[in-house]
């Protein structure tokens, strides 16, 4: 994969606009993730339909306070996984954002 090879996010985010693939952009979202850029990170994994990673993206999301951004994800998550964790840290999110 691009990431790997070349470790560089930005050619491998192109790449993805490019193909429009879920895999890719599952890739691209864990990559994101890892660096914690948690906003593009929620941003691939959206685009993915992608929502095995929610326990981290929700600690990751609650460190950085990006809580509008969550509750988008976890919207996409909770129409695909029917797990209470998601559904709690939805209600949360909400209210974070007020």
């Amino acid at each position: 994969m691009l990431i790997i090879n070349l470790q560089n996010i930005k050619a491998a985010t192109e790449y993805a606009e490019k193909i429009n693939k879920p895999e890719v952009w599952s890739e691209i979202g864990k990559a994101q993730l890892d660096q914690f850029n948690i906003r593009e990170a929620i941003d691939a994994f959206i685009k993915a339909r992608d929502p095995s990673m929610y326990a981290l993206v929700i600690g990751t999301a609650g460190n950085q306070d990006c809580y509008e951004e969550l509750v988008q994800y976890l919207l996409m998550a909770r129409s695909m996984l029917k797990e209470q964790m998601i559904d709690s840290e939805l209600i949360f999110a909400y209210a974070k954002c007020g």
